[in-house]
């Protein structure tokens, strides 16, 4: 049974890197493809779980999240992947330092900016100047 239509072209977009992306990048298109959709599905998740426990000022914050995700994956499906970095770095940060504020540290949220700092060096954000600089900051927080 062949694909067709608007699932195969969906697909199509997730597998191949859209016209015009520098060569330099496909692996990091490739690498993210399946990255972003995990951060979205997640933030899903956060909705119900922070709704569950009575943290709704963070599920609120994470439909807000949600919408940055789409928006991050539809960035990257488009070629625009440093614009996708910058806001996908500028989310994990700011969930990061919310919900550290609203619930506290013993949830472990501040241990995404570590992660995300080393992550950075993995981006087509710029040159390592500009990586290293990105990363302190996010970890300096």
């Amino acid at each position: 049974m062949s694909e067709s239509g608007a699932l195969a072209r969906l697909k199509r977009r997730f597998v191949e890197p859209p016209p015009g992306l520098d060569p330099t990048y496909h692996r990091y298109y490739a690498a993210v493809r399946y990255g972003y959709p995990i951060a979205l599905a997640w933030h899903v998740l956060f909705i119900v779980l922070f709704a569950l426990v009575g943290a709704t000022p963070l599920a609120w914050i994470n439909v807000a999240s949600v919408a940055i995700w789409v928006l991050v994956v539809w960035l990257h499906l488009e070629g625009h992947l440093r614009t996708g970095v910058a806001l996908s770095i500028l989310e994990v940060t700011l969930h990061a330092v919310l919900a550290v504020m609203l619930i506290g540290w013993d949830t472990g949220f501040q241990y995404y900016l570590l992660v995300l700092a080393a992550t950075i060096f993995f981006t087509p954000l710029g040159p390592v100047p500009l990586k290293a600089a990105t990363a302190a900051g996010v970890a300096g927080l």
